[in-house]
């Protein structure tokens, strides 16, 4: 599989929301607050398929003789052993370590990588839930039904009788509550070097 293996799409877009500054994470989760969910299932279902074809591509180039077993748990039977890989997978994911799974695939360091990215997106869409809980409950309702699409700035405006662009501004300083509050929480994970992040947050 070679040099297949060395690019996969999903990888491209994990890569460069690796590379974002906080800011720029935190605004792309609020823009996709109510799918966030699916994209992250998405990503971890496009790695398994990559880490399962690569395996099993790998597992027939290196198989000998039929009925030949290659290691502890791969046999010749292809559906016996789909299931059973799947099944290891599924489990393994949710354990939340995969190493045990790259025992066949061309880049094993490549796929950690995209694991612990998919990881640090999961720990980056808490930290925004446990952001909106710093707000005053009032706050914190009017910009969860935002992000929900439950309500409008059109609707903003005329639930509390105010301008459109003042809706629009309220809006605005919330979001920078929001993402101020769950860029400190980034920066202790991430931070190290990158305290320049905390000027980026206006």
């Amino acid at each position: 599989m070679g040099s297949e293996a060395d690019f996969y799409e999903y990888r491209t877009r994990l890569r460069h929301y690796e590379r974002a500054r906080p800011k720029a994470r935190i605004q792309y989760i609020l823009r996709h607050y109510t799918s966030m969910q699916r994209i992250v299932g998405d990503y971890e279902n496009k790695m398994k398929i990559a880490i399962q074809e690569e395996a099993a591509f790998n597992i027939r180039k290196s198989r000998g003789e039929p009925g030949e077993r290659v290691q502890t748990k791969v046999w010749s039977d292809p559906t016996m052993e789909q299931a059973m890989r799947g099944l290891e997978m599924d489990q393994t994911f949710q354990r939340g370590d995969i190493r045990t799974l790259l025992r066949h695939v061309d880049q094993p360091n490549q796929h950690i990588q995209d694991w612990n990215i998919v990881k640090d997106m999961k720990f980056d869409c808490t930290q925004i839930r446990e952001a909106l809980h710093t707000l005053k409950p009032e706050e914190e309702d009017l910009f969860t039904d935002y992000l929900n699409g439950k309500r409008t700035v059109d609707s903003i405006a005329d639930e509390y009788q105010i301008q459109y662009q003042s809706a629009k501004n309220k809006i605005a300083r919330i979001r920078v509550k929001v993402i101020r509050s769950a860029a400190q929480a980034l920066m202790l994970r991430y931070g190290r070097n990158r305290r320049e992040w905390l000027w980026d947050l206006k």
